[in-house]
């Protein structure tokens, strides 16, 4: 008996082809808003030294969430957890040639070691989109749109999710008024990221533990719950909103400042309004990352990324999930004995010549019922015939299986006929 484990690793997926379609859907919807918008595809290694990630993204994901590689020489990789260290570095080499500002697009493999749960995979496909060459505040609202516009695509509208906005460098400007110090403000930043999952007095709790005084503690809170005041500091990116007709879509969160530590400005994310208890996407500005990896000017950057599994999950919360049969194929070639061999070959050949999608049943001493029932299990549309008769007077009989009918042609009769 083999030792070998029927599933995959745990928080790995195979997929098969009626998952796989689904999952090619949404990468191909992706693709199709990326166009929409002017991006060009990209793509980077999979495996990256670790010294790309440090002291930029977050600790918690270099050190606790990344599968590591060690080589014979004991050099440290990491298995691609995220994209846009990879891109900085990309633009960082290249930056005096390329045509600033780009809108670059990726769908590729990510690797987190995180607890698998609905929406979260180890091994996943992740959708980026960035704009890097622009500081202006065009880009973050050109950034908010697309996702706008994915999710749109995607089946959402305003009922399933919502879009929050904050700024790091608005919370910062904001945590400094009431006397936090730069030092502290990272760390209560972080804890103010956490607000949205604990409790109050756990909150307050955390805040106490980055050793600010309890009037700053209270001037925290009081901070996060004025949201009608706060959101006066983002007018001017809520007013370009609605020229997209995306700003009922958006809500200014304070609480929200996401983890990565080369985010500058604005940062976002969206959430699920149904039962999915997690950010369905996340992104931001990092106007310093690219000079970080070597560029000799300050080159700012926006852009945001959505995983596939953690869409699939969103979809089919709120029954946005198509129905889609992954079989490609338009007609099946069927023959009745081995006489008609030579001639299926030939009529596959001269279908498929003709861009009509079409596979031949393998077996020709098969009955014929058996090939019609494997053409209904596949939903495949047409089944062409080829028996003694059918070479005999060089035609073929054509059955449409979805309108129980058929009728002889010839295999022109039948390419024109499909490519109507």
């Amino acid at each position: 008996m083999s030792d070998i484990q029927l599933q995959p690793l745990k928080g790995f997926r195979q997929l098969y082809p009626e998952k796989k379609v689904i999952q090619s859907y949404v990468l191909n919807k992706a693709r199709e808003v990326a166009r929409l918008f002017g991006f060009e595809e990209y793509d980077g290694p999979l495996l990256e030294p670790i010294e790309l990630y440090l002291n930029k993204s977050s600790r918690e994901l270099v050190e606790e969430q990344s599968f590591k590689v060690n080589d014979k020489n004991n050099n440290t990789y990491l298995m691609r957890p995220e994209m846009t260290p990879t891109l900085a570095r990309m633009v960082a080499a290249k930056y005096k040639e390329l045509i600033l500002p780009i809108r670059y697009f990726n769908a590729g493999l990510r690797y987190r070691y995180e607890a698998p749960q609905k929406g979260r995979d180890r091994e996943f496909y992740q959708m980026d989109f960035d704009i890097i060459g622009s500081k202006s505040e065009i880009s973050d609202i050109e950034i908010l749109a697309i996702v706008a516009t994915l999710f749109k695509s995607l089946g959402a509208n305003k009922d399933n999710f919502v879009l929050y906005l904050n700024s790091r460098k608005i919370l910062a400007k904001k945590l400094a008024e009431i006397g936090i110090s730069s030092d502290q403000n990272k760390l209560v930043m972080s804890q103010v990221d956490r607000k949205e999952k604990i409790s109050a007095d756990e909150f307050e709790k955390l805040l106490i533990e980055t050793n600010i005084t309890n009037d700053q503690v209270k001037g925290v809170n009081r901070l996060l719950n004025d949201t009608k005041g706060y959101r006066e500091e983002f007018k001017s990116i809520l007013d370009l909103a609605k020229q997209y007709e995306i700003d009922d879509l958006i809500e200014v969160n304070p609480t929200v400042v996401r983890g990565l530590d080369y985010y500058t400005g604005i940062v976002f994310e969206a959430k699920s309004k149904g039962k999915l208890n997690r950010s369905l996407m996340g992104g931001g500005r990092y106007d310093n990352l690219v000079a970080s990896y070597g560029a000799t000017e300050a080159i700012g950057g926006v852009g945001f990324a959505l995983s596939d599994s953690v869409a699939l999950a969103f979809m089919e919360e709120f029954g946005l999930l198509p129905q889609l049969n992954p079989v490609p194929s338009q007609a099946l070639v069927t023959m009745l004995d081995a006489s008609a061999t030579n001639i299926a070959l030939k009529t596959a050949f001269r279908l498929r010549s003709s861009g009509i999608n079409s596979e031949v049943y393998p077996d020709s001493s098969a009955k014929l019922d058996k090939q019609l029932r494997y053409a209904d299990k596949k939903q495949i549309p047409i089944v062409v015939i080829i028996g003694p008769d059918e070479v005999k007077n060089n035609t073929i009989t054509v059955k449409y299986m979805n309108e129980r009918k058929q009728e002889t042609l010839s295999v022109e009769e039948l390419i024109q006929k499909l490519k109507k």
